[in-house]
């Protein structure tokens, strides 16, 4: 059984050339109506920096006028923004960009591919791959060699009762033209920054990703960083997605037809459906993911290939439509935190508090990327808080009262 997966683009860069005009601040496509923002800082590489966003959304950057006189004046970049790259209006988007902004395009500088998953291919855990290709002892049984450069990363963490834990691995020289890397998505989500709309790829490819970022976004930031400095952070995960993510730039781009024999560059007609995504990861993977496992032979040249990924015969599901939820953040936690709070405490809510508190949760909840699914079953759940209730949030009105009949009567006495 061929397990779950997805494929998606992680970064998308094209180069071009424009003439030096003046950026507008706003631009208007077939589709959509942009603004354009100049930043106060340029970079190391670019004098004029451009964030363009879309309905309160990042977008993409453009970045013009280089500093370098090596380069051409007229050369220019634009990247497109990471909730762009996980939308099928990916490519639409990039094209109506050049056209507003008037960009020859020339070709693609940096294009990252992922393949996530819970399992590679034959149920085979992630994690145990990882530890058997770094440790795993040679020339038998199980060995992990992988063909190409010897050169490997690890990102891991050791745990005071002496259990190892590896994370992430890079394979090849960070120089090479093509990067290859796997490593715990969850948790650098959970570390990092929280992507709503990669958790909502996720969803739709039936990957589970399973963890306490409640808790972990509870902590104080001292605390959270405690967590990540001793490597302690992967307890708040239980069920992981892991990623294998292929870097593109430089010479990469230079593909060979196996069957014609013809070399061609990588352009952007490999990126316009999911299907062709999905074929081009496979080109890739084919070589930099390239692992031989023993079966019981002891010399390296006989290592059969080893079957990483799974490859069903449908494409994995792709949105259609840019998702605008926005970044989850902290503030929207501890709002939604302290309303369940409450309704866990008072049980004699009348319907109509609790319908208006439920609305105030759904929409922090829904702002925050959380999805409908989830969204209901957390709202059907508070029925079952509410009945919980130790205390009645009137008792306080009668209360006072009580109080203001007592200063009362000391006051006619």
């Amino acid at each position: 059984m061929t397990p779950n997966y997805c494929i998606s683009i992680d970064w998308l860069q094209v180069y071009g050339t424009r003439p030096l005009v003046t950026v507008a601040p706003e631009l208007r496509g077939l589709t959509k109506f942009y603004q354009v923002k100049q930043r106060d800082v340029p970079t190391s590489l670019w004098l004029q920096v451009y964030d363009i966003s879309w309905l309160g959304r990042d977008i993409a950057t453009f970045y013009c006028c280089p500093r370098s006189s090596a380069m051409d004046m007229n050369g220019c970049t634009l990247k497109l923004s990471n909730r762009v790259c996980y939308s099928m209006e990916c490519i639409n988007i990039l094209m109506e960009l050049l056209q507003v902004l008037d960009i020859r395009y020339i070709g693609i500088t940096r294009l990252d591919i992922c393949y996530d998953c819970n399992r590679l291919y034959g149920d085979r855990s992630v994690s145990q791959f990882l530890m058997d290709y770094f440790s795993h002892e040679p020339f038998c049984e199980g060995h992990i060699v992988r063909k190409g450069s010897r050169r490997v990363q690890v990102y891991g963490s050791r745990s005071n009762l002496g259990v190892t834990r590896i994370s992430g691995m890079r394979w090849g020289s960070p120089q090479s033209d093509i990067g290859a890397y796997c490593y715990n998505k969850s948790l650098e989500l959970l570390e990092v920054k929280d992507k709503p709309w990669i958790r909502g790829r996720w969803a739709d490819a039936g990957l589970l990703n399973v963890w306490s970022k409640e808790d972990f976004d509870n902590l104080s930031p001292k605390e959270r960083d405690r967590y990540i400095e001793f490597g302690d952070t992967e307890e708040f995960v239980q069920i992981p997605v892991w990623r294998f993510e292929i870097s593109i730039r430089g010479h990469a781009k230079d593909l060979l037809d196996v069957n014609t024999g013809e070399l061609f560059r990588l352009n952007l007609d490999f990126l316009s459906t999911q299907d062709k995504i999905e074929s081009l990861f496979y080109v890739y993977a084919a070589k930099v993911f390239d692992f031989r496992m023993s079966t019981g032979q002891t010399q390296i040249k006989n290592y059969p290939p080893l079957r990483m990924f799974g490859k069903s015969g449908e494409v994995s599901v792709k949105p259609v439509h840019l998702s605008l939820f926005a970044d989850t953040g902290r503030t929207e936690k501890m709002v939604v935190n302290k309303i369940e709070q409450l309704r866990a405490t008072y049980s004699d809510l009348d319907s109509a508090t609790n319908m208006s508190l439920d609305a105030a949760v759904r929409f922090i909840r829904t702002i925050a990327g959380h999805k409908s699914a989830m969204i209901r079953l957390r709202s059907e759940a508070n029925y079952l808080t509410n009945m919980r209730g130790h205390s009645f949030w009137k008792e306080n009105d009668f209360v006072h009262l009580q109080f203001v009949e007592y200063v009362s009567k000391l006051k006619k006495n």
